[in-house]
């Protein structure tokens, strides 16, 4: 069936409960200058989510802490529509914001996610390093550029940068995940099982981490272990295509051909009905 692939959680896009509220992110005495910024900022967020599919169900049931505030429950999920106008607009709109105000981080990180959608990594990562040049202790430049950083394969710089992430803010359940993500890809098994393990305690409900942690177990061998961290993942999510996919392998290796084939066939109807 199909070959094991972790699901590593992309670029998120949080809706800041009140942009007033990030007005730490920079730093100006002129009042009228900063509302100028802002003004453009608002625009090219609005801009950016109206590009933006929301698909909770996918990703997770709760949005976490970000620099201790917390952030709306929306998650938006990027994908490109047919025409990438409203990335451009929305590049444009920060671009203004950046050029008003050229310590605004939260501004240079939101550029840095409209380029990533738009592949466009190098300046991406190029927009993120400026935000954590601005603000060191600015976690989510750290993860989105982990994120551009793992997109590139450089699995060891993603790991750096989500080590750094989670350092700031130990709360980031979705670092750790993608963390581990990376290091199953340099065939760091048993340490992506413990960074799953740790995105599971801080988020209960996570299924891509019970996920990805059974792919892992099932690499060395937990055949029973996997299947019951793929049980798991279902149970939250019934629809998990994935994760049938996986348990099926599981079942096959411990040979349970009859249950192994109901998790095929139960993949193979979500992946025909595009529930999955």
């Amino acid at each position: 069936m199909k070959k094991f692939v972790p699901d590593n959680t992309s670029i998120v896009i949080y809706n800041p409960r009140g942009l007033a509220k990030v007005r730490t992110s920079i730093q100006v005495t002129d009042k009228i200058l900063y509302e100028r910024a802002e003004y453009y900022f608002n625009k090219g967020f609005v801009s950016l989510n109206s590009s933006v599919l929301i698909n909770i169900s996918e990703n997770f049931s709760q949005a976490i802490l970000n620099d201790l505030q917390y952030i709306s429950r929306n998650i938006f999920t990027c994908k490109v529509k047919k025409s990438p106008d409203d990335y451009f607009e929305a590049i444009k709109y920060f671009s203004k914001a950046i050029s008003i105000c050229e310590s605004y981080t939260i501004a240079y990180n939101y550029r840095g996610i409209a380029k990533y959608i738009l592949k466009d990594y190098k300046e991406a990562i190029e927009d993120f390093s400026k935000a954590i040049d601005i603000d060191p202790n600015y976690s989510q430049g750290y993860y989105y550029r982990g994120i551009t950083k793992y997109d590139l394969k450089e699995y060891q710089g993603a790991i750096d940068d989500y080590t750094k992430a989670v350092e700031i803010n130990p709360n980031f359940a979705y670092v750790y995940n993608n963390r581990g993500v990376a290091e199953y890809n340099l065939s760091e098994y048993q340490k992506a099982i413990e960074d799953y393990t740790k995105a599971i305690e801080i988020e209960p409900q996570y299924t891509y981490a019970y996920n990805n942690r059974g792919i892992a177990k099932y690499i060395l061998k937990d055949f029973l272990g996997a299947i019951e961290d793929f049980n798991r993942a279902i149970q939250i999510e019934p629809n998990y295509s994935n994760a049938y996919n996986n348990r099926g392998d599981a079942k096959k290796a411990i040979n349970d051909l009859v249950g192994a084939e109901n998790d095929y066939s139960r993949y193979d109807n979500l992946i025909k009905s595009n529930v999955g």
